[in-house]
């Protein structure tokens, strides 16, 4: 339950109040562990060797990226799409604006 509160804290902070972080959770959920290719969602790149990788989300004209552990089959968090992030597994930073 905490992977879920803290990814419900993050989208209202990051998303806003208006987005709806139990539907969004769900759908990433569904979307990812079922292998079918639904529209606005991308994968990225991986982050780490431990299961991590970094998605795209495009909902509304509204563009975010998300961390989801694979291994656990959950989302982590909400970043939004600027700035960059660091791969844990080659150390490369990842412009988050080449993918907006």
């Amino acid at each position: 339950m905490g992977a879920f509160r803290h990814f419900c804290q993050r989208v209202s902070e990051r998303l806003g109040s208006g987005v709806d972080a139990r539907k969004l959770w769900i759908f990433i959920v569904r979307s990812i562990e079922s292998g079918i290719d639904a529209p606005g969602l991308g994968f990225i790149c991986r982050l780490d060797r431990k299961g991590r990788r970094l998605w795209r989300v495009s909902v509304d004209s509204c563009v975010f990226f998300f961390i989801y552990d694979h291994f656990t089959a959950c989302p982590i968090s909400v970043i939004e799409p600027r700035g960059t992030l660091r791969r844990k597994d080659t150390g490369r930073l990842i412009n988050l604006e080449d993918y907006v």
